[in-house]
Order: C-alpha cells, then sequence, then structure tokens
C-alpha cells in the first residue's frame, strides 16, 4: 500500500491552484481583449505592417502563435478564426517559394497542442446540421475521385492528399467544429463579429495588392499598366468575395462606403481579369441591395453610378490605352489558344473516359497544359469542369446536393445579413467558373464553411448532434426536416 506524504500532497495541490490562477488570468485578458473594440483594428494593423514591409514569413508565424493563444486561452473558438485565416493571405507573396515555409513546419506544432487544450477544456457536443450531408458526400467524391485512374504514388502524394483530403474530410471536420461551438452570445452580435472578419480580411488583401505598387511604383508610373504579380487572382478571389460585406455595415453606418471603394479599388488594380468582370457584377448587386434596403434611394445611387463612371473614363484618359491592353490577350478578352479552352476539352473528354469517379484531383495527366505555381494542383479553372473531369457522376451528385442545400439554407429567410451571404457566396461562384475558387481548401474553402455555418446559425436551422444522429439518423433526420418545415 502506497503512502503519500502530505507534505508532497499539499505541495502539488498549492502548484495546481497557482497554474490554474495563472491560467485563469491570462485568459481574462484574452477574453476582454477578443470582446473589446480594439480586437479587429490590432489584428489588422498588426499583420498590414508585416505585409507592407515585406516581412510576410514572419508575419505567417507570429498569426499562427496569436491563433494559438487564442485557441488555449480564450473560450470563444471564434476568436481564434480571422488570425487563422490571415495566415494564408499573409503567406500569398511567397505564391511562387511555398516551399519557404517547410522550415518552419515545426511552428505548427504549438497551435495543434492549443487546438486540442481547447477542445479538452472547453468541450461542447459535436453538432451538424443541413451542410453535413453535402460535405459528407463531397468528403467521398475527392477521396474516391480517379481511384481507378491513379497509381498509388500519384494517390498519395502530399500535393494530392492535400486537396482531396483538404476539400473533403477536412472541410467537414471544420464544419462540424465551427457547428458546435458557435452559437449566439449575450454579450456581443456574433453575426456582426462574423462579419467584421471578412471585413478585415477583405481589408488585408486591399493592402496586399496596395504593396505591390508600392514596392514597384515606379515600373507602374513608366509603364501605365497594371503591375502583373502571380497571386492576382487570389486577391481577387477574396475580394470579390468580401465585397458585399462593407455594403452590409454601411446599411447602419454610410463611412463603410468607404471601405467599399477601397475594396473595388483593389479589386480594380489586381490586373485580373476576373476581378474586372466579376467585381463589376458583385459591386453593381451590392449596390442594388443597398436600394433594397432602403439605405441610399435609387436617384442617388444613380448619381453615384455617374460619379464613378465618371472617375473610370478620367482614370483611363490618364492613364491611356496601356491599361486596358494590359488586360487583354492578343486576340481580345479570352484568348482563343489560353490552356483554358483545351482544359474545358479535356474535362469532358475525362468525364467521358472516365464518368463515375473522373480522373482525381491530384492526377497529373494535363500537367502540360497547366501553367500553375508550386504546390498547385491542375485546375480546368471551372467549377464545373473540374467536379466531371476530376470526380464523375460521383463528384456531381455530392455538389448537386451540396449546393442546393447552401441555396435552401440562403433563401429560407430575407434579411439584412442573408442576402449580404448570398451576394459573397455568389461572387466566390462566380469567380470559381474561371479559377480554382472554392477549390483552393485554404482561406476559400474554409471560408465557405464558416459563412454557411453562420447562415445555418442565422435562419434557425436545427443542429443535431452527432451522437444521436449515429444511433437513429432517420428519427434525426426527420425532427430535422419537420422543424423547418414550421419556420
Amino acid at each position: 500500500m502506497m503512502i503519500h506524504n502530505p507534505d508532497t500532497v499539499g505541495q502539488d495541490v498549492c502548484l495546481r491552484s497557482k497554474i490554474y490562477h495563472v491560467f485563469m488570468f491570462i485568459s481574462g485578458h484574452i477574453e476582454r481583449f477578443w470582446s473589446s473594440k480594439w480586437y479587429f483594428p490590432a489584428v489588422f494593423l498588426l499583420s498590414a505592417v508585416f505585409m507592407l514591409t515585406g516581412q510576410t514569413v514572419a508575419g505567417v508565424l507570429v498569426l499562427l502563435a496569436i491563433t494559438s493563444v487564442f485557441l488555449a486561452f480564450c473560450s470563444d473558438f471564434l476568436a481564434s478564426v480571422l488570425p487563422f485565416f490571415l495566415i494564408f493571405c499573409m503567406a500569398t507573396p511567397q505564391y511562387d517559394n511555398l516551399n519557404v515555409f517547410l522550415s518552419y513546419a515545426y511552428a505548427a506544432l504549438p497551435f495543434f497542442a492549443a487546438l486540442v487544450l481547447h477542445l479538452i477544456i472547453w468541450p461542447a457536443a459535436p453538432r451538424v446540421g443541413r451542410s453535413s450531408q453535402g460535405l459528407l458526400l463531397v468528403s467521398f467524391a475527392t477521396i474516391l475521385g480517379g481511384c481507378d485512374v491513379m497509381t498509388y504514388q500519384q494517390y498519395t502524394k502530399p500535393l494530392s492528399l492535400y486537396y482531396a483530403l483538404g476539400l473533403g474530410f477536412v472541410m467537414l471536420a471544420l464544419y462540424v467544429l465551427f457547428r458546435s461551438r458557435l452559437s449566439e452570445r449575450q454579450n456581443y452580435d456574433i453575426y456582426q463579429r462574423f462579419a467584421s472578419i471578412f471585413y478585415v480580411l477583405g481589408l488585408f488583401v486591399a493592402v496586399t495588392v496596395a504593396t505591390v505598387y508600392i514596392w514597384n511604383w515606379q515600373t507602374f508610373m513608366e509603364t501605365k499598366a497594371s503591375i502583373d504579380f502571380s497571386y492576382r487572382n487570389f486577391c481577387a478571389t477574396i475580394l470579390v468575395t468580401t465585397l458585399p460585406v462593407p455594403f452590409y455595415f454601411a446599411l447602419r453606418d454610410k463611412r463603410h462606403l468607404i471601405s467599399a471603394v477601397v475594396f473595388a479599388l483593389a479589386l480594380f488594380f489586381t490586373g485580373s481579369r476576373t476581378a474586372l468582370l466579376f467585381g463589376v457584377v458583385s459591386l453593381g448587386l451590392c449596390c442594388i441591395y443597398l436600394v433594397r434596403f432602403h439605405a441610399v434611394s435609387k436617384k442617388v445611387m444613380l448619381l453615384i453610378f455617374g460619379a464613378v463612371g465618371l472617375a473610370v473614363v478620367s482614370f483611363l484618359g490618364l492613364m491611356g490605352t496601356q491599361w486596358v491592353s494590359g488586360r487583354l490577350q492578343s486576340s481580345g478578352w479570352i484568348s482563343i489558344n489560353e490552356p483554358r479552352w483545351r482544359f474545358l476539352i479535356c474535362a469532358v473528354r475525362d468525364f467521358m473516359q472516365h464518368p463515375i469517379f473522373g480522373i482525381g484531383l491530384g492526377n497529373n495527366l494535363h500537367e502540360q497544359l497547366f501553367i500553375g505555381v508550386q504546390g498547385s494542383m491542375v485546375f480546368y479553372h471551372n467549377m464545373i469542369a473540374q467536379i466531371m473531369g476530376s470526380m464523375g457522376l460521383l463528384g456531381l451528385v455530392a455538389y448537386t446536393k451540396l449546393i442546393s442545400d447552401r441555396i435552401h439554407v440562403l433563401w429560407s429567410e430575407r434579411t439584412p445579413f442573408t442576402v449580404c451571404m448570398r451576394l459573397s457566396y455568389l461572387g466566390m461562384v462566380m469567380v470559381s467558373m474561371t479559377n480554382p475558387g472554392e477549390f483552393c481548401p485554404f482561406p476559400n474553402a474554409g471560408m465557405m464553411v464558416l459563412l454557411f455555418t453562420m447562415a445555418e446559425l442565422a435562419v434557425g436551422e436545427q443542429a443535431v448532434p452527432v451522437l444521436q444522429l449515429l444511433r437513429n439518423p432517420g428519427r434525426a433526420l426527420r425532427r430535422d426536416s419537420r422543424t423547418l418545415a414550421r419556420k
């Protein structure tokens, strides 16, 4: 029989008490900072400083540390989301040299430790909502895609696993995490907080675009054409997706329209044809959004359109034809010789030859056509083509289910928040028709998972406990359907 020394036991209790009080002291300060008005400006300004000074690798490490701190010491999971997504935006200037981060892989260990600590200290029953079924189907589609075509070496290479798992089961796990831990709070408006996350992401990407021109100002003034940088389409994707958010805040305070102008200018200066085309569509819809919710009158909006049109004409007159010609191919808006046209043909051929599972996300069959960056899979540059060619009929069924459920959620209610989310999702879908878009796991697909988690919460979609669903899936789903029918 072991006899414990009373002094030793007392010392252990005293040590645990001290650790607990230190933890609670730090946690209290972190919680107050998260709840304060300084959280978003501080995170944005810190990130902007690293971007403007070109210290993006250091910026990624700092944001990773900040994310870890919020996970470890803050009970609200949402507090860690902004710095986490900013990590991927901060890394964009290293788009052509992503291998630079491999030597810092060890820095991710505290992040995963903090995530586990968060799950232990603040446990929550896993819950799922409407989006779970589509995400589960997509998970199987991304894993099984190309299973009858790809070799074992192709199937298991890191890049292939990143996209197959990242777009599938990782997004499903992220959704369960968000759906289980995000709920309406008494001390703040969770929808405003979520919108602020997208707001800061958009502003930070605008700073990223501005940084390109600051560092290449002489070239810009000499050529009078948009600066060509490799990550312009990524910047355009984030900007088109987040553009509706300043308009959402402008319903309460019209000063946020200044930020909307900043977003629009950043889109214009990306030099991306996607930004010019879909940015104009999104901007027009956002203006209609303001009119429909009575933030501005139709007459005022017409005056704004006139002023913007005059400003654009004046700018083009000042910069000359170089600005326009720099965006166009030699044979027009989209050259007939561009690989994207051949990718559409390849997608149809791949689907016809492998109709059930496609050729797989990690297949490098068309790498001769693809002009991409290191660490990128071979994209078809079109969402429908990507699903058909990479995942076949299984992918078409899975994404049809996912998208139809998402549309159902967004059209369940017509509030300023849900309509803003419609415009944001539409922006991502439009971009995905000409660029990777939502087929980039982080931050793009992750942002959409967060968006629809919040949308489900906003329209009152029921979240079913996973254990209950596993025990009696039919009953749980029927109850969920009855709840939705009463809404």
